[in-house]
Formats: structure tokens, sequence, C-alpha cells
């Protein structure tokens, strides 16, 4: 029984909210909400200029890193080219059963341990460098 009159009750209050009435904006009301709205109108340009700005700064930022990055990366394991072509070393490392890699041409460090114990194996000094006698065994390999 309580419960049912608390039912009818919220019903009530409900249905009476519903039933408001419109309240009329006086017109200086008016021009200080339309005021108000240029206002942060203008504040949304100002703050969306300045992501534009940090946007660009981080471009920039973003920018150095990769050309730093790319200065401090060591040059690669194949020291003389005009030997072999770092497609030519992954594919003869690759036949050889020492690199699992993708023949892209990109020293990286799978290629480079490749390398190091492709020499191991073959009595060589294992530095990852291929000089003269490390081409002349890996050179083997290529098809």
């Amino acid at each position: 029984m309580l419960a049912r009159a608390l039912l009818i009750i919220v019903l009530v209050l409900a249905l009476t909210g519903c039933a408001s009435t419109k309240k009329e904006v006086s017109a200086s009301e008016e021009q200080q909400l339309q005021a108000r709205v240029s206002d942060l109108e203008a504040q949304l340009k100002q703050k969306d200029a300045e992501v534009q700005n940090l946007q660009v700064k981080l471009e920039k930022t973003q920018q150095q890193k990769v050309y730093i990055a790319s200065k401090a990366v060591k040059e690669p394991a194949v020291v003389n080219l005009s030997q072999a072509t770092p497609k030519q070393v992954q594919a003869a490392l690759k036949n050889a059963g020492f690199y699992k890699g993708n023949i892209d041409g990109k020293i990286g460090q799978a290629t480079k341990d490749a390398i190091k114990e492709f020499q191991k194996a073959n009595g060589l000094n294992g530095d990852g460098v291929i000089g003269a006698k490390t081409w002349a065994k890996l050179k083997e390999f290529l098809n």
C-alpha cells in the first residue's frame, strides 16, 4: 500500500513538471547571451590556432628526431659495396641458412647477426664486417 502511494506521488510530480510554462527572455538578456556566444567563439578560434601551432611544432620535432636518429645509425655492415650489395649479402646468407628475414636490401640487426654467425661458422673474424675473406666465402652461396 505504501509503495502504491509513493508511485502515485512520483507520477503526479512527473506530470506536473511537464506542464511548465516558457519564460520570456528580455532583450538585454538576449544581448548578453549573444555577447557570451561571440566571446566563446573567439576563444574557440584562438584555441584552434594554438592547436595548429602545436601540431606544426610537433611535426618539426618528429622530423628532427628522425634526422637525428638517421645520423646516429651506424653504417651498414657491408664495407665495400663494390664487392657486394646488401641484397646479395642477404640472399647469400639466406641460401647459407643463416638469415631468415626478407631480402630487402636493408642491413638491420638480423642481417648483422647473420653475418657474424656466418663468419664464426666459417672460421672468420666474427666482427659483422664483410671484408674480402668473408665475401669470398659468402658469394659461393649466391645462385
